[in-house]
This record gives C-alpha cells, structure tokens and sequence, in this order.
C-alpha cells in the first residue's frame, strides 16, 4: 500500500504567521511616512497656522487597507508647490522614501 497525504494546516499557520508580519511591516511604513508629513518643513508639510500639518491622519481600520490621508481642502495646492517652505511632491517624497525596495 501507498499513502501520500498532504496536510494543509502548517501551511495555514505559515500563512497567518506572514501575514501578521506583513501587517507589522505595513504599520512601521506607514508610521513612519505620517511622522515625515507631520515633521517641520523643508522636509514635511508647510506651516502658516499648522491645519494642514495636522490634518494628516491615519487609518488602521482595516490593517490589510492602511490609509494616510488629509481633509485640509488646500492640501493638494500645498503639495504642488504653493508654498516656498516646502518643495513641491513632499508627499510623493515621503511616500517614496519610506517604500520597500
């Protein structure tokens, strides 16, 4: 006689182990591009009266879904490079700097 058998529960508890990793990695990401938005200029977002620096928020609701984002209306234009403390693409720069390679 010849058995084969093929037990898929370590592969489920491989599975649940990187993903929990996975999630680790995404937090410190976006942790730390939220913390180079909300740094002072030249670096992160310019400051006149300090709304759209701390407009910036992060949502963890859903961790395989993590999302950085800023309701300030003016936050794009600022982006673009309105203002002369920043250099335009400070979010894009953030972003880029703190990607896995």
């Amino acid at each position: 006689m010849i058995s084969i058998k093929l037990d898929m529960s370590d592969f489920e508890t491989l599975a649940d182990e990187l993903r929990d990793l996975m999630i680790e990695d995404m937090e410190d990401i976006m942790s730390d591009v939220l913390a180079e938005l909300t740094s002072a200029p030249p670096v992160g977002t310019p400051v006149d009266q300090g709304a759209a620096r701390l407009g910036w928020q992060l949502d963890t609701t859903d961790p395989l879904k993590m999302e950085i984002y800023n309701r300030v209306p003016y936050i794009g234009r600022l982006n673009d490079g309105h203002s002369k403390q920043t250099p335009a693409g400070f979010v894009e720069r953030a972003v880029m700097k703190h990607a896995p390679d």
